[in-house]
């Protein structure tokens, strides 16, 4: 497995396709996590120099889109400044593996 971070408009445009096919694959049936709500806020309100969504690969294939912002030297969950509670990380299926990947690219 391998992590690497999404930091521009173009390259999160690029994700479409995998972030739809995990989101559906999740069974997680949250709005806020889908693709289409995720290109709104980013593409709305937050510029290129804030993205940083991580995503973590096996075998060329993408099963994990961590999205998180950075603002002020803090990272956070895209999300309004309230840090609301819906924002997660959308898996393919769970592993503890990918979690401590994914803290190590952070």
């Amino acid at each position: 497995m391998e992590a690497n971070i999404v930091s521009s408009l173009d390259e999160v445009r690029e994700l479409k396709e995998s972030w739809k096919r995990i989101y559906e694959k999740s069974n997680q049936g949250n709005p806020f996590l889908s693709w289409e709500w995720n290109w709104s806020w980013i593409s709305s309100y937050v510029s290129d120099e804030f993205i940083r969504i991580v995503i973590i690969k096996n075998n060329d294939q993408i099963i994990c889109i961590a999205p998180f912002c950075i603002k002020n030297r803090e990272i956070s969950f895209l999300s309004d400044s309230l840090h609301s509670d819906y924002m997660d990380i959308v898996f393919e299926e769970f592993s503890s593996d990918i979690i401590k990947l994914l803290v190590k690219k952070l």
